[in-house]
């Protein structure tokens, strides 16, 4: 179903918001190919994803802003975010 709407849409990129949805998206949509990375630079080097599906789509899997504090430039994943909208 979600496959349908996302092709349906034409929807390029899907944003997760932790590991479990990310986990959960790409392996609904075939997204297995490592794009693009981010890792904290602070203490817990918690790490941010971009994987593609064969047919293009970009799933990144975030680290959860309720956890992670992203006003903090050590924790914040917006330049992987940019990259793969920019693709």
């Amino acid at each position: 179903m979600h496959s349908a709407v996302i092709d349906t849409l034409g929807i390029y990129t899907v944003i997760c918001m932790g590991g479990t949805a990310g986990r959960w998206a790409r392996s609904l949509l075939g997204a297995d190919e490592v794009a693009g990375r981010f890792v904290e630079t602070n203490y817990r080097k918690w790490t941010s994803e971009a994987h593609l599906s064969s047919h293009g789509v970009c799933v990144l899997t975030l680290t959860h802003p309720g956890r992670a504090d992203w006003r903090n430039p050590a924790a914040d994943p917006a330049r992987l975010v940019r990259a793969m909208l920019a693709r």
